[in-house]
């Protein structure tokens, strides 16, 4: 067995030692009847007595560790007993700094024979001879033990009991190193005598009075880590004293303690820093707790420089050595040590009997003058230590956060918020209230006072400050202020971005802060905020609005009067776009909040609210039914409340404070369409002022030289705010001037027109087909084309743009129109539009997100635990025809809580299997409670009605629980595991049901009458249905394969049929597809052979499955020449690759005809480019560069088959290219002809060229896949 436990610290610092010492120190004491200790002997210890010897085994554990387990003692027991120098009057002592599992709590000391849980674990055939001479004795504290031998003896202080302590310390170490080179039989061993002899050396060496001079006058004090200290709000926050570290309290840092043991080890002074609150004192005990065997520690209060002889007197008198130092701690060196530090760092280095363990805040570091001597160790939380106290406070039920993540992210990884967000503890609150009282009592830092109740303000709602404007709004001197602002950001108060700006520690803090500094202010808070205004970065002013005009209402007519003051005084469309923007996020949180509390959506479940609110926002009303009576109350609601916000916005009362000149100085400012266009879409959702109407009215924004696409923006959204604005800037410039852009800019496009038509005026434009590399989504270029129309040509009423070829004929494949829109401009609104109903979307979401996502995943497991079982228990009653409706009943809770859950969006923190962020996706817990608790019983016990529709509906349902499997972070949880076994258990049995559902469909009964088992026992019938139902599907689909073999076989001897389970036909049962292959002597028969087969073969298969066919070539398949679908045959090479891994198939390899598709792509994209003329002079340059990279492609594969394949195809590709360069037109024909199922003359000569390129590449040896 391997074990952590034991002597492992390095000389001088280890356990084994002291427990050496303090057994020492009992026989001198007489308290035990060994006359010699021999550290290091035959054992870890070896005790020697006239009646025999005591071997004695030593095992250190770190209390963070708990009590040792029984495995581990039983280990340990085992090796004790194995020695090879064992004697046979030899006893037994196993001595543990930690008690075992189970021992009783009235006993340091006990015979093995007593503890009968240890005993049941002992192997079976030790004699009860040996369990006779063991026992175990447990030694938490040896140096205390020795303390009380000593100070009973002796009649001494504590102090000098530690000093005679040190010495045997220090004696039995240097045995045990000088044993350690001896061989067994020569042994050094530490008697009563020799104890005495080093105490009586002692003794002479000191008096009370000089050892207590130190102490007395309270330079320091020795460190008591005997005594536990029990606080119970402790995690609330108090100062870390040694008597926590004893009582278990502290949250280990394990890596880092060890790290700062060695280093103290190694050089005997460390420098602890880091800000407030990253918890230097807690390591700093936890350190020195660490080392307390071995050495004496005296924690230092107050120190000067004269003081210094007093704290060396102490540690000489207490026997320092190099191998037994004394140490001192020195705890927040700011609070007057610095000085006393310096003098004593000087002492450290020159004596090596001495160490030194101190902690400082960062801010304070500088002024120490001999840092040079110590060894610095910065103190920083991370990730890990931030999960550990987590779970120490859940373990010992001090947060109701189920999670660390979350309040960790929130805290931006500080721990005094992160402790206080954990905790709602005091000690955030008393630190910055020390803070502030420092500064409040030292009237040469009152200005600092005044900076951080402002900067406070400011940052307390996440804005930040701009430092330049602070002297001008305090009334202070710059210099004033930049003396003073140094102080602010070492203490963690406010952070310097480098920018000219400051941001808070951490919004938390600053809330904080701004109450410590109203507890000793005169000012009101709604005063201060209505000053910091004047101090608030430009960018960060729209934020500062919303937020302040949330916490102060009363401050709306103040803070706009001073708003437009700045912009009367100083014309700005920049501040002007985001003091819009943040009022405008005030508005809609002001008309959100009042819905939210309205009788109308208190009607609503909480889970409809969103898509409620959504539709409201749109103003889409939903149909006069019954069933949606509740929502279509709420949603008519938010649309009149949306209308009625936009005459009375805070916008607009604030536009009505300037005047037009104002305004027109304002718009003389921007000097470029996009600048424009943001300023206007600031202004989207409330009513234009009049004055700003005539101001904009008054424009003519450069539209013929702006950006195409920022011209199309800009038009959209003035229509949007004021259509005839649109309308008279259009005029001025020019309507036809404006479409005539589109033709010279627009890749693809042709000329643009305007036409009457009866449902109103039309803009009309095409896009003609490029090839599929350059224009990879002609129906969106189409679709973008269409906004485009409509803001260039604000009169129009519609836009009309097609997907063409050169002729202007519509361009479709499979006889179906790539794209012909005809848009109503009602229907495509501009972006902007859209852009603010999603703002107020986000804003929803935002108010009915859970506080916490850990608990609303809890919430969630929870409930998906109580679906499974009462899903189970119901189908089950269901199959023996007796329904429980003590499962419908926890189903319907079940249901009832769906209701309420929200339907929050993935947290940023959420994962998907890649490892990358899954962006803004809508978690599907909720879906996936509501639907599992009540249409998956009610659908199934209808059936086989609407089966098909309910095995379709069920793979949606599939779907959400895997996403939900993968997507949501269950890492955060502590069930996560359980919770993600759970939703596998659920999609297992909803699999089920569905295979259930399709054998249902393909007998015509419902599952539970087919299946019925009245007399099975609860739990069985269900089972046995479920195993049937997927032995049925599993030879159904053999038997499909049986039967569809044996039809092709009838057509054609060469056919071979595969059949299995489809991953992407889940909506029709009976979720299979299959594979045909035929085999052919020479590939050239494909083409014709397909043609004639397609629908005999498709005509065999029922249509929900799908077919793929696929020729096999001298035992070889051609997976390019594959074919597939339901009722027309497409081109299927990706679907053939997933038939030939899935089968293990052998396939070709694809040489000459992958070289030769690489040309064909090529000169085909060419070809398409020169016929229409794209890429001439003035063409677009996407246009441009397509052409540039067609004829670079086409060139390179030219040459790769010129140097690798044979004569006729290198002749062939002589030709196509010197045809493309003569007659492009007729291989674009060629193309055009495809697309509609037609083969032409120049498509034959292809088709040829592309199966010679076969049957080079099937000569060659197959692949095996």
């Amino acid at each position: 067995m391997v074990s952590r436990a034991g002597s492992h610290a390095g000389r001088g610092f280890r356990y084994q030692d002291a427990v050496a010492a303090c057994l020492a120190l009992h026989g001198w004491a007489g308290h035990s009847s060994y006359g010699l200790v021999i550290p290091e002997g035959d054992d870890d210890v070896e005790l020697l007595a006239s009646s025999g010897r005591i071997l004695a085994q030593v095992k250190s554990r770190r209390g963070h560790r708990g009590p040792f387990p029984i495995g581990e003692i039983v280990g340990f027991l085992t090796t004790l007993w194995n020695r090879t120098t064992e004697q046979p009057e030899d006893s037994y002592l196993l001595i543990l700094e930690r008690e075992p599992a189970a021992w009783p709590n009235s006993k340091d000391i006990a015979w093995l024979h007593e503890l009968t849980v240890l005993m049941a674990a002992l192997p079976p055939g030790v004699s009860s001879e040996l369990l006779d001479r063991t026992r175990i004795y447990v030694l938490p504290n040896p140096r205390w033990a020795a303390h009380q031998v000593i100070e009973a003896r002796r009649e001494c202080s504590a102090l000098e009991a530690d000093a005679y302590y040190g010495v045997v310390l220090l004696r039995a170490g240097n045995l045990a190193d000088a044993n350690g080179m001896r061989k067994s039989g020569g042994f050094l061993g530490l008697s009563p005598s020799d104890v005495e002899l080093e105490i009586n050396t002692l003794a002479p060496m000191f008096t009370s009075a000089r050892i207590q001079a130190a102490l007395s006058r309270g330079l320091c004090e020795a460190v008591d880590f005997s005594t536990p200290l029990e606080e119970a709000d402790f995690f609330s926050g108090v100062d870390v004293q040694p008597g926590h570290v004893v009582a278990g309290l502290l949250v280990e840092r394990t890596v880092l303690r060890e790290s700062v043991v060695t280093a103290l080890t190694e050089h005997r002074n460390i420098l602890l820093k880091g800000p407030s609150g990253a918890g230097k004192s807690g390591l700093q005990w936890d350190v020195a707790y660490s080392l307390r065997h071995s050495m004496r520690w005296f924690r230092v209060r107050r120190l000067a420089v004269e003081d210094i002889v007093d704290l060396v007197a102490l540690a000489n008198n207490c026997c320092a050595s190099v191998d037994a130092p004394v140490g001192f701690l020195m705890d927040n060196l700011g609070a007057g040590l610095m000085d006393g530090w310096d003098a004593l760092a000087r002492e450290v280095a020159i004596q090596p009997s001495l160490a030194l363990l101190a902690s400082i805040r960062e801010e304070d570091i500088y002024p120490l003058v001999e840092r040079h001597k110590a060894v610095e160790v910065r103190v920083r939380t991370d990730e890990d230590f931030a999960e550990q106290f987590w779970r120490e406070l859940r373990e010992r039920d001090k947060t109701e956060w189920t999670n660390w993540l979350e309040p960790w992210t929130a805290s931006r990884g500080l721990l005094l918020e992160y402790a206080h967000i954990l905790t709602k503890g005091s000690r955030l609150d008393e630190t910055l209230r020390q803070q502030v009282a420092v500064r409040a009592t030292d009237s040469t830092r009152h200005i600092e006072l005044e900076i951080l109740g402002l900067c406070a303000a400011v940052t307390s709602i996440g804005a930040r400050v701009d430092v330049a404007r602070l002297p001008e709004v305090l009334g202070r001197s710059a210099i004033e202020i930049g003396t003073s602002l140094p102080r602010i950001v070492n203490e963690h108060l406010m952070r310097d971005l480098g920018d000219g700006s400051m941001g808070g520690a951490h919004e938390l803090r600053s809330q904080h802060l701004l109450g410590e500094i109203g507890h000793i202010s005169l000012r009101a808070e709604s005063e201060t905020f209505e000053l910091a205004l004047g101090t608030v970065l430009e960018a960060d002013i729209g934020i500062f609005l919303a937020r302040t005009l949330e916490r102060h209402p009363v401050l709306e007519d103040a803070l706009l009067d001073a708003i437009a003051e700045k912009l009367v005084q100083r014309p700005s469309a920049r501040l002007m776009t985001v003091v819009l923007n943040g009022l405008g996020e005030r508005e809609i949180a002001q008309v959100i909040d009042a819905w939210l509390s309205s009788p109308e959506v208190a009607e609503v479940p909480l889970s409809q609210i969103s898509l409620v609110a959504l539709f409201g926002t749109a103003d889409v009303e939903l149909p006069d039914l019954p069933e949606f009576k509740l929502a279509a109350s709420a949603i008519r609601l938010m649309a009149q409340m949306k209308a009625q916000s936009t005459h009375s916005s805070l916008r607009g009362r604030l536009l009505r404070r300037l005047s037009i000149s104002d305004l027109q100085r304002m718009l003389e400012q921007v000097n470029d369409i996009a600048t424009l266009n943001t300023l206007l879409v600031a202004h989207v959702g409330h009513a234009l002022t009049p004055t700003l109407r005539d101001a904009l009215m008054e424009m003519s924004p450069g539209l013929l030289a702006g950006e195409l696409s920022q011209v199309s923006a800009l038009l959209g959204t003035a229509h949007v705010l004021d259509p005839e604005v649109a309308a008279q800037w259009v005029s001025k410039t020019g309507e036809l001037a404006l479409l005539r852009r589109i033709g010279s800019e627009v890749p693809w496009a042709t000329e643009a027109s305007v036409q009457s038509l009866p449902e109103g005026l039309a803009a009309i434009c095409d896009i003609r087909t490029a090839p599929a590399r350059y224009q990879p989504d002609p129906h969106g270029s189409v679709v973008t084309l269409c906004e485009l129309l409509l803001a260039l040509c604000p009169a129009a009423d519609l836009a009309i743009a097609r997907a063409v070829t050169v002729s202007g004929e519509l361009l479709c494949y499979g006889g179906m129109p790539v794209a012909d829109k005809k848009i109503p401009r009602s229907n495509l609104p501009p972006n902007s539009l859209p852009a603010w109903n999603r703002r107020w979307g986000n804003a929803i979401a935002a108010r009915l997100a859970p506080e916490s996502y850990g608990a609303y995943l809890g919430q969630a497991a929870d409930d998906i635990k109580q679906l499974n079982s009462s899903l189970f228990d119901f189908f089950d009653g269901l199959f023996r025809n007796s329904p429980s409706s003590a499962a419908l009943e926890i189903l319907g809770n079940v249901h009832e809580r769906s209701r309420s859950m929200p339907s929050p969006n993935l947290p940023w923190f959420a994962k998907c299997a890649s490892g990358e962020s899954v962006g803004v996706k809508t978690s599907n817990l909720q879906q996936i409670l509501f639907d599992c608790s009540t249409d998956m019983v009610r659908r199934f016990v209808r059936l086989p009605a609407d089966s098909q529709s309910y095995i379709g509906w069920i793979a949606s349902v599939l779907k959400r629980i895997q996403d939900s499997i993968e997507l949501e972070p269950w890492q955060i949880t502590a069930y996560g595991t359980q919770a993600k076994a759970a939703l596998e258990s659920l999609a297992t049995l909803i699999d089920d049901l569905r295979a259930l559902a399709g054998d249902g469909l393909q007998r015509g009964m419902n599952p539970a009458v087919m299946y019925r088992r009245l007399r099975a026992p609860k739990g069985q019938a269900l089972t046995e249905a479920r195993a049937s139902a997927r032995k049925r599907a599993k030879s159904g689909k053999a038997l499909k394969e049986r039967d569809l073999q044996r039809l092709f076989r009838a057509l054609t001897s060469s056919a071979r049929v595969y059949v299995k389970s489809s991953k992407d036909e889940l909506l029709m049962w009976p979720l299979l597809e299959v594979l045909v292959t035929f085999e052919l002597e020479q590939i050239q028969r494909w083409p014709s052979f397909a043609h004639e087969g397609w629908a005999i073969w498709r005509s065999l298969i029922e249509n929900a499955l799908h077919l793929t066919v696929m020729p096999v070539v001298n035992g070889m398949c051609v997976p390019m020449c594959a074919i597939g679908g339901h009722s027309e045959p497409f081109p299927s090479e990706p679907k053939a690759w997933e038939w030939i891994h899935a089968v293990g198939l052998r396939a070709v390899p694809e040489i000459a005809s992958r070289m030769w598709g690489i040309f064909s792509d090529a000169v085909m994209d060419v070809a398409a480019l020169e016929a229409q003329g794209f890429g001439l002079d003035n063409s677009p340059e996407i246009e441009l560069l397509a052409r540039i990279d067609a004829r670079a492609r086409l060139r390179i594969s030219k040459a790769s088959i010129d140097e690798r394949l044979p004569t006729p195809l290198r002749i062939m590709t002589d030709s196509l290219v010197e045809l493309v360069d003569q007659q492009p037109w007729l291989l674009y024909n060629a193309q055009l002809a495809a697309l509609r199922g037609e083969i032409d003359e120049i498509g034959e000569i292809l088709m040829d060229a592309l199966y010679t390129c076969y049957s080079v590449d099937l000569r060659a040896t197959p692949t095996l896949t």
